[in-house]
Protein backbone atom coordinates (compact mmCIF):
# COMPACT_ATOMS: atom_id res chain seq x y z
CA UNK A 1 0.00 0.00 0.00
CA UNK A 2 2.82 2.38 0.93
CA UNK A 3 4.59 1.44 -2.30
CA UNK A 4 1.50 2.19 -4.40
CA UNK A 5 1.03 5.52 -2.62
CA UNK A 6 4.69 6.42 -3.28
CA UNK A 7 4.31 5.50 -6.95
CA UNK A 8 1.18 7.64 -7.16
CA UNK A 9 2.90 10.62 -5.54
CA UNK A 10 5.92 10.29 -7.81
CA UNK A 11 3.71 9.91 -10.88
CA UNK A 12 1.71 13.01 -10.00
CA UNK A 13 4.90 14.98 -9.30
CA UNK A 14 6.42 13.91 -12.62
CA UNK A 15 3.18 14.80 -14.40
CA UNK A 16 3.11 18.25 -12.79
CA UNK A 17 6.78 18.80 -13.65
CA UNK A 18 6.19 17.77 -17.26
CA UNK A 19 3.15 20.03 -17.42
CA UNK A 20 5.20 22.96 -16.14
CA UNK A 21 7.97 22.25 -18.65
CA UNK A 22 5.38 21.95 -21.42
CA UNK A 23 3.83 25.29 -20.47
CA UNK A 24 7.23 26.99 -20.42
CA UNK A 25 8.08 25.39 -23.76
CA UNK A 26 4.74 26.36 -25.30
CA UNK A 27 4.90 29.96 -24.05
CA UNK A 28 8.57 30.51 -24.89
CA UNK A 29 9.09 33.54 -27.15
CA UNK A 30 10.11 32.35 -30.60
CA UNK A 31 9.52 35.50 -32.64
CA UNK A 32 9.75 39.24 -32.10
CA UNK A 33 8.00 41.28 -34.78
CA UNK A 34 8.87 44.97 -35.00
CA UNK A 35 6.41 47.23 -36.82
CA UNK A 36 7.85 50.69 -37.27
CA UNK A 37 7.40 54.03 -38.97
CA UNK A 38 10.58 55.72 -40.12
CA UNK A 39 11.07 58.94 -42.07
CA UNK A 40 14.86 59.33 -42.04
CA UNK A 41 17.33 57.95 -44.54
CA UNK A 42 18.90 55.75 -41.87
CA UNK A 43 15.61 54.65 -40.35
CA UNK A 44 15.74 51.09 -41.64
CA UNK A 45 19.26 50.61 -40.31
CA UNK A 46 18.20 51.91 -36.92
CA UNK A 47 15.34 49.48 -36.71
CA UNK A 48 17.39 46.54 -37.86
CA UNK A 49 19.32 47.29 -34.70
CA UNK A 50 16.01 47.40 -32.84
CA UNK A 51 15.16 43.94 -34.19
CA UNK A 52 18.42 42.63 -32.78
CA UNK A 53 17.87 44.30 -29.41
CA UNK A 54 14.37 42.87 -28.99
CA UNK A 55 15.50 39.40 -29.99
CA UNK A 56 18.39 39.48 -27.54
CA UNK A 57 16.05 40.71 -24.81
CA UNK A 58 13.04 38.44 -25.40
CA UNK A 59 13.82 35.37 -27.53
CA UNK A 60 13.83 32.17 -25.50
CA UNK A 61 12.22 33.70 -22.44
CA UNK A 62 8.75 32.83 -21.19
CA UNK A 63 6.19 35.26 -22.57
CA UNK A 64 4.32 34.91 -19.27
CA UNK A 65 7.11 36.65 -17.36
CA UNK A 66 8.16 39.36 -19.80
CA UNK A 67 7.44 42.79 -18.35
CA UNK A 68 6.42 44.94 -21.32
CA UNK A 69 7.02 48.22 -19.44
CA UNK A 70 10.56 47.15 -18.63
CA UNK A 71 11.12 45.99 -22.22
CA UNK A 72 9.90 49.39 -23.50
CA UNK A 73 12.31 51.17 -21.16
CA UNK A 74 15.21 48.94 -22.25
CA UNK A 75 14.51 49.58 -25.94
CA UNK A 76 14.21 53.35 -25.55
CA UNK A 77 17.30 53.50 -23.34
CA UNK A 78 19.29 51.60 -25.95
CA UNK A 79 18.74 54.38 -28.52
CA UNK A 80 17.14 57.81 -27.78
CA UNK A 81 15.79 57.91 -31.35
CA UNK A 82 13.50 54.95 -30.58
CA UNK A 83 10.01 55.66 -29.30
CA UNK A 84 8.01 52.53 -28.49
CA UNK A 85 4.31 53.20 -28.92
CA UNK A 86 3.11 49.77 -27.84
CA UNK A 87 4.32 46.26 -26.99
CA UNK A 88 1.85 43.43 -27.42
CA UNK A 89 2.06 39.82 -26.28
CA UNK A 90 0.66 37.58 -29.02
CA UNK A 91 0.20 34.29 -27.24
CA UNK A 92 1.59 31.76 -27.16
CA UNK A 93 5.02 32.74 -28.49
CA UNK A 94 5.24 36.14 -30.18
CA UNK A 95 6.07 39.69 -29.09
CA UNK A 96 4.91 42.55 -31.33
CA UNK A 97 6.60 45.95 -30.97
CA UNK A 98 5.15 49.13 -32.51
CA UNK A 99 7.95 51.70 -32.70
CA UNK A 100 8.55 55.09 -34.27
CA UNK A 101 11.79 56.87 -35.02
CA UNK A 102 12.01 60.19 -33.20
CA UNK A 103 12.78 63.02 -35.62
CA UNK A 104 15.22 65.86 -34.96
CA UNK A 105 13.01 68.89 -34.37
CA UNK A 106 15.21 71.67 -32.99
CA UNK A 107 18.66 72.33 -31.59
CA UNK A 108 20.14 74.48 -28.83
CA UNK A 109 23.61 75.94 -29.35
CA UNK A 110 25.49 75.78 -26.04
CA UNK A 111 29.25 76.27 -25.66
CA UNK A 112 29.87 75.69 -29.35
CA UNK A 113 27.92 72.42 -29.56
CA UNK A 114 24.43 71.70 -30.84
CA UNK A 115 22.09 69.78 -28.54
CA UNK A 116 19.39 68.05 -30.59
CA UNK A 117 15.80 67.52 -29.46
CA UNK A 118 12.73 65.83 -30.90
CA UNK A 119 9.16 67.03 -30.41
CA UNK A 120 8.09 66.99 -26.78
CA UNK A 121 11.56 68.32 -25.81
CA UNK A 122 13.06 64.81 -25.83
CA UNK A 123 16.85 65.12 -25.77
CA UNK A 124 18.58 63.05 -28.47
CA UNK A 125 22.29 63.86 -28.64
CA UNK A 126 24.89 66.60 -29.12
CA UNK A 127 26.81 67.22 -32.31
CA UNK A 128 29.01 69.71 -34.14
CA UNK A 129 26.95 69.67 -37.35
CA UNK A 130 23.17 69.69 -37.84
CA UNK A 131 20.80 69.38 -40.77
CA UNK A 132 19.38 72.51 -42.43
CA UNK A 133 15.91 71.10 -41.67
CA UNK A 134 16.43 71.48 -37.92
CA UNK A 135 15.37 74.74 -36.26
CA UNK A 136 18.46 76.35 -34.71
CA UNK A 137 18.01 78.14 -31.37
CA UNK A 138 20.72 80.02 -29.46
CA UNK A 139 20.93 82.65 -26.72
CA UNK A 140 21.79 86.34 -26.94
CA UNK A 141 21.54 86.53 -23.15
CA UNK A 142 21.02 83.80 -20.62
CA UNK A 143 21.75 80.16 -21.37
CA UNK A 144 20.84 76.61 -20.48
CA UNK A 145 22.34 73.98 -18.22
CA UNK A 146 22.93 70.73 -20.08
CA UNK A 147 22.98 68.84 -16.76
CA UNK A 148 19.21 68.44 -17.20
CA UNK A 149 19.60 66.72 -20.59
CA UNK A 150 19.42 62.91 -20.57
CA UNK A 151 19.20 60.91 -23.86
CA UNK A 152 15.66 59.70 -24.54
CA UNK A 153 14.21 61.78 -21.68
CA UNK A 154 12.28 65.07 -21.53
CA UNK A 155 14.76 67.91 -21.05
CA UNK A 156 14.57 70.20 -18.04
CA UNK A 157 15.10 73.74 -19.35
CA UNK A 158 16.04 76.80 -17.31
CA UNK A 159 14.33 79.01 -19.90
CA UNK A 160 11.62 76.56 -20.88
CA UNK A 161 8.89 79.16 -21.40
CA UNK A 162 10.91 81.21 -23.86
CA UNK A 163 11.94 78.09 -25.78
CA UNK A 164 8.31 76.99 -25.81
CA UNK A 165 7.24 80.36 -27.26
CA UNK A 166 9.86 80.07 -30.01
CA UNK A 167 8.73 76.57 -30.97
CA UNK A 168 5.05 77.52 -30.98
CA UNK A 169 5.71 80.60 -33.10
CA UNK A 170 7.69 78.53 -35.58
CA UNK A 171 4.83 76.01 -35.73
CA UNK A 172 2.19 78.73 -36.20
CA UNK A 173 4.17 80.83 -38.67
CA UNK A 174 2.94 79.10 -41.83
CA UNK A 175 6.14 80.03 -43.64
CA UNK A 176 8.74 78.02 -45.55
CA UNK A 177 11.37 76.68 -43.15
CA UNK A 178 14.35 77.76 -45.25
CA UNK A 179 13.32 81.42 -44.78
CA UNK A 180 14.21 81.18 -41.08
CA UNK A 181 17.97 81.13 -40.59
CA UNK A 182 18.00 80.82 -36.80
CA UNK A 183 16.17 81.82 -33.61
CA UNK A 184 17.85 83.97 -30.96
CA UNK A 185 16.58 84.24 -27.39
CA UNK A 186 17.15 87.00 -24.89
CA UNK A 187 16.27 85.62 -21.47
CA UNK A 188 17.02 88.96 -19.79
CA UNK A 189 14.67 90.95 -22.04
CA UNK A 190 12.06 88.21 -22.68
CA UNK A 191 12.47 88.50 -26.43
CA UNK A 192 12.52 86.00 -29.29
CA UNK A 193 14.23 86.99 -32.54
CA UNK A 194 13.69 85.11 -35.78
CA UNK A 195 16.65 85.91 -38.02
CA UNK A 196 15.36 85.59 -41.56
CA UNK A 197 17.48 84.37 -44.45
CA UNK A 198 16.93 87.73 -46.17
CA UNK A 199 18.59 89.61 -43.28
CA UNK A 200 15.73 91.18 -41.31
CA UNK A 201 14.88 90.15 -37.73
CA UNK A 202 11.29 89.34 -36.75
CA UNK A 203 11.14 90.20 -33.05
CA UNK A 204 8.52 89.08 -30.51
CA UNK A 205 8.54 91.05 -27.26
CA UNK A 206 7.09 89.14 -24.33
CA UNK A 207 6.09 90.27 -20.87
CA UNK A 208 7.66 88.70 -17.77
CA UNK A 209 6.22 85.21 -17.32
CA UNK A 210 4.69 86.04 -13.93
CA UNK A 211 1.57 88.03 -14.73
CA UNK A 212 1.97 88.19 -18.49
CA UNK A 213 0.86 84.71 -19.54
CA UNK A 214 -2.37 85.79 -21.22
CA UNK A 215 -0.79 88.45 -23.44
CA UNK A 216 2.20 86.24 -24.16
CA UNK A 217 -0.05 83.43 -25.37
CA UNK A 218 -1.96 85.93 -27.51
CA UNK A 219 1.33 87.16 -29.00
CA UNK A 220 2.32 83.62 -29.92
CA UNK A 221 -1.07 83.28 -31.61
CA UNK A 222 -0.26 86.27 -33.83
CA UNK A 223 2.65 84.44 -35.52
CA UNK A 224 0.87 83.90 -38.83
CA UNK A 225 -0.13 87.58 -38.99
CA UNK A 226 3.39 88.78 -38.15
CA UNK A 227 5.12 86.59 -40.71
CA UNK A 228 2.48 87.62 -43.23
CA UNK A 229 3.65 91.20 -42.66
CA UNK A 230 7.25 90.07 -43.13
CA UNK A 231 6.35 88.61 -46.53
CA UNK A 232 4.67 91.91 -47.49
CA UNK A 233 7.76 94.03 -46.70
CA UNK A 234 9.46 95.65 -49.67
CA UNK A 235 12.67 93.99 -50.85
CA UNK A 236 14.93 96.64 -49.27
CA UNK A 237 13.31 96.27 -45.84
CA UNK A 238 13.68 92.49 -45.97
CA UNK A 239 17.46 92.91 -46.19
CA UNK A 240 17.85 94.28 -42.66
CA UNK A 241 16.28 95.98 -39.68
CA UNK A 242 13.60 94.74 -37.30
CA UNK A 243 9.94 93.83 -37.65
CA UNK A 244 8.82 94.15 -34.04
CA UNK A 245 5.56 92.95 -32.50
CA UNK A 246 4.17 93.30 -28.99
CA UNK A 247 1.10 94.11 -26.90
CA UNK A 248 0.82 97.52 -25.27
CA UNK A 249 -0.20 97.98 -21.64
CA UNK A 250 -3.79 98.65 -22.71
CA UNK A 251 -3.90 95.42 -24.76
CA UNK A 252 -3.37 96.83 -28.26
CA UNK A 253 -1.45 94.57 -30.65
CA UNK A 254 1.32 96.45 -32.49
CA UNK A 255 3.69 95.55 -35.32
CA UNK A 256 6.20 98.04 -36.68
CA UNK A 257 9.27 97.99 -38.87
CA UNK A 258 12.39 99.89 -37.84
CA UNK A 259 15.94 99.96 -39.16
CA UNK A 260 17.39 99.84 -35.65
CA UNK A 261 16.07 98.17 -32.52
CA UNK A 262 14.61 100.37 -29.78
Amino acid sequence: MKYKRLVTVVTVAVFILLAIVAVFWLFRVREVKVRYVSYGENGTEKYLELDEITENTAIGKSILFINTDKLKEELETSDPYIFVEKIEKAYPDRIIVDAVKREENFSLLLNGEYYLFSSGNIYLRKTDIISDDVLKISFLSGSENAVGFHPGKTAEFLNGKLISYALEINSNADIEGDLIEEVLLSAERNRVYFKMATGVFVEFRFLPVNGGEEKNSALVGKAEVVFGEYLSLDEKSKLGGYLICYFTDDGKFVTEYTETEF
